[in-house]
């Protein structure tokens, strides 16, 4: 997922080891050749990811948000 979210970030392959410098080319279209071949399965999987992501933002900011009142009503 991660070398589709670079591939639709405007990354070509060749920049995308810069950033993953522990893989090669070959694994970079091996990974883009699944992702063309799988659309629906990476994309229902990066939709449940961003999900995730909201979900544990909004309960860092209740938490914070509870923290921030405990200590300012000492």
């Amino acid at each position: 997922m991660d070398i589709v979210y670079l591939h639709k970030w405007g990354y070509p392959p060749e920049k995308m080891l810069d950033v993953y410098d522990t893989i090669n080319l070959a694994q970079v279209y091996a990974a883009l050749s699944y992702y063309y071949e799988h659309p629906e399965e990476i994309e229902t999987q990066m939709k449940e990811d961003e999900k995730w992501g909201a979900r544990y933002e909004r309960e860092k900011a209740k938490y914070l948000k509870k923290g921030v009142s405990s200590s300012t009503s000492r």
